[in-house]
């Protein structure tokens, strides 16, 4: 991006889910995006809220609670169960990055959610901060009867279909609405319709359909400022088929915004 600003200042430079730092990645890109990791802490209780929980169990391990974005998620999602009156359990899994590896962690999971709706009733919501805690989690929150708001990534192809044995035909890949049926048909066949949620348009597919649709509408004329909220939220929601929350970037330990670093929450469905 650099050495293409460099020589060529009019290309319009997009960076979606980048791993630099703000300061390096909003310096060289024209417009910077990413989901909303922070608040989405704050949707997850209010998701789970929604579909009739009473306790939230938040699991992760130290090195991901190490993260600042993840302290910050950690830390509204608390505040709002506080809130709404829901009970916040802190768990700890093994860490999928330790000697016992990826399938500890899972087993773990496994056997101890149900010990917490055990512990808790079948109103307890899971939210896990791993990718190897999903598909596990998603599976014995179905077998136990729980709640399951939104995985940490939040698309209907996550976690989903490995653990509730759905399989896609060729023709159905990338079928959003189709997987939403699948969901939320073994769903009801064990009486959990309303109690697992996503987004209604996958993170990262989303991410790079609206990048494309924001850049051609730029090179069209349709709006000239290079980091347009405005234009960018309207894409965004258009795509997902309701409101898309945009908020500018604020670095959590500096404070420090950043006008051309977008972070999104996308609309939430139940399933």
């Amino acid at each position: 991006m650099e050495k293409v600003r460099e020589k060529r200042p009019d290309i319009l430079l997009l960076a979606g889910v980048p791993s630099e730092s703000p300061d390096v990645i909003c310096a060289a890109a024209d417009l910077v995006f990413h989901p909303d990791v922070a608040n989405m802490g704050t949707a997850v209780a209010e998701a789970a809220a929604e579909m009739g929980a009473t306790t939230v169990v938040h699991y992760s391990f130290p090195r991901h609670m190490a993260q600042p974005l993840n302290i910050a998620r950690h830390d509204n999602m608390k505040a709002k169960c506080e809130e709404l009156g829901l009970k916040f359990v802190d768990g700890t899994s093994p860490d999928p990055m330790s000697d016992a590896g990826i399938a500890a962690t899972q087993q773990y999971i496994l056997e101890d959610v149900p010990r917490k709706v055990e512990e808790y009733g079948a109103d307890t919501a899971f939210f896990g901060t791993n990718a190897g805690q999903q598909e596990p989690m998603c599976k014995a929150v179905f077998e136990a009867g729980a709640i399951y708001p939104m995985p940490d990534n939040p698309s209907v192809f996550y976690a989903f279909p490995g653990a509730l044995g759905i399989e896609v035909p060729e023709d159905h890949k990338g079928d959003v609405d189709y997987m939403r049926d699948q969901i939320s048909a073994k769903l009801a066949e064990n009486n959990m319709t309303g109690r697992m949620g996503a987004w209604s348009a996958p993170m990262h597919t989303m991410f790079i359909n609206c990048a494309v649709q924001y850049a051609m509408d730029y090179c069209n004329g349709t709006f000239t400022e290079r980091a347009d909220m405005e234009h960018f939220t309207q894409i965004f929601s258009d795509f997902a088929g309701g409101d898309v929350s945009v908020r500018v970037y604020e670095d959590i330990e500096s404070g420090k915004t950043y006008d051309n670093f977008f972070v999104v929450l996308g609309k939430f469905i139940t399933l």
